[in-house]
């Protein structure tokens, strides 16, 4: 599975005005079911997706708790 371009996809169920992380968007034991470089790797290009705006709706916000990128759903 391709965790960033799966993470595209399940954005759309995020309501309107929701701060989430890439973590948010899987369960548990699915994201804990990647490997940590999978993990890591998979952020970094949603994040890459989300600055390019290939991800509508969303905005970026950032850093914040356990240096993890933040996202808002617009």
């Amino acid at each position: 599975m391709n965790i960033s371009q799966e993470a595209v996809k399940r954005v759309n169920s995020v309501e309107p005005g929701t701060e989430f992380t890439v973590k948010d968007l899987f369960t548990g034991i699915e994201w804990y079911s990647f490997l940590n470089n999978q993990r890591l790797s998979a952020d970094k290009v949603f994040l890459d997706l989300v600055e390019s705006g290939q991800v509508p709706n969303v905005s970026a916000l950032g850093k914040k708790i356990r240096n993890k990128h933040f996202y808002l759903k617009n």
